[in-house]
């Protein structure tokens, strides 16, 4: 049995509803895009970390000069916990200083270039020379992935960050926690039933573990990958100031263009 032909004007009007249901472009648009530079980063952190949060905002400082061939598709944030024995009730900071740093007054000494590098970063830390202990920052981990889950992984970070470091509040605090989750849009009593099970704990400690073994022994830890070439990685640790950053990028664009011209060369 043989199939029935289709008229010329259906297959016309089929191929004319394809086109349409894509997303239109000028022609300068098309070229850009097709031109552009795919760029992902993995961000390796801890919400405790005061040096994170001014490492983010040097990074965020330098992708607004971003060329216009640049494009920044995925921004992931890993997580990271500097220490996994602290209670809830927390550790005093000058014993946690005392015994990962060999002195109990560090955060004494790191307060006046933490002040300074802050403030060229829009962030002020008076507050988060107030805290008297450290605590454990799980809940905030999985919390992070909760958001990333809905789509606001970037505004969760930010406004962990704040809540710890700007008003001093504990980062396993279920009630601190939901409030700052509905600050960004989510949904209190949703956010509040999750951080009070186990929903999702051993798969972020597990990512925890992963990431420390893989990439990263300290925090914060960026890691720059090509999205077409994620072989290609450039890692840079600490609080990095926006013009390294700048330099990391400039190497990728130009890796890439190598790439691309050894491709373009294999085909002619």
């Amino acid at each position: 049995m043989t199939k029935p032909k289709r008229s010329p004007d259906k297959i016309i009007s089929r191929i004319v509803r394809k086109v349409l249901a894509r997303p239109w472009l000028p022609p300068a648009a098309m070229m850009m895009e097709a031109r552009k530079f795919v760029l992902i980063f993995d961000i390796v952190s801890d919400t405790m970390c005061p040096w994170c949060w001014v490492g983010k905002k040097n990074l965020e400082f330098t992708l607004k000069e971003t060329p216009e061939d640049v494009d920044i598709k995925n921004i992931n944030w890993l997580p990271y916990f500097l220490d996994l024995t602290l209670s809830e009730e927390g550790t005093s900071t000058e014993e946690y200083y005392q015994k990962n740093y060999g002195d109990a007054r560090a955060g004494e000494r790191m307060k006046p270039l933490l002040i300074s590098e802050g403030r060229k970063a829009g962030i002020d830390f008076t507050t988060y020379f107030n805290i008297t202990h450290f605590r454990p920052t799980l809940r905030s981990h999985r919390l992070i992935e909760y958001a990333k889950q809905n789509g606001k992984q970037e505004e969760m970070v930010e406004a962990l960050f704040r809540m710890y470091c700007e008003e001093g509040k504990a980062l396993n605090d279920i009630s601190a926690l939901t409030q700052v989750a509905e600050r960004i849009g989510l949904n209190g009593s949703n956010v509040r039933a999750y951080l009070q099970s186990k929903s999702n704990e051993q798969q972020v400690l597990e990512l925890a573990r992963s990431v420390r073994g893989d990439h990263s022994h300290g925090v914060p830890t960026f890691i720059f990958s090509l999205c077409d070439h994620k072989d290609v990685t450039y890692t840079l640790s600490g609080a990095q100031p926006p013009e390294v950053f700048t330099n990391v990028l400039e190497k990728l664009v130009a890796h890439k263009k190598r790439l691309k011209r050894l491709d373009q060369t294999k085909k002619d």
